[in-house]
């Protein structure tokens, strides 16, 4: 049986930033997709880059989003990252 899920947001309040917490959340999701088998997928900011390289975590492509088109100023850029489960022996 294959399972999909989809975990819309994940961020830490600026309270607890760079106190573990965002590594705690990671250690636990990334238990959970190795002990079914699924990869993971998602789109980094530049603040969690580090954090998601740390856990596995590979940039696979870039998002760039024009912002000057819809009245902002600049581009956005988004790391598109990938881990693929692990596999205990």
């Amino acid at each position: 049986m294959l399972i999909l899920s989809d975990l819309h947001m994940l961020h830490t309040d600026p309270a607890f930033q760079r106190k573990g917490a965002g590594k705690l959340l990671l250690e636990w999701g990334t238990k959970k997709a190795d002990e079914i088998g699924l990869p993971i997928y998602l789109e980094a900011t530049q603040a969690g880059f580090g954090l998601y390289k740390r856990h596995g975590f590979e940039e696979i492509d870039v998002f760039d989003l024009d912002l000057d088109k819809y009245g902002g100023t600049g581009v956005f850029r988004a790391p598109l990252m990938m881990r693929e489960p692990k596999i205990s022996e």
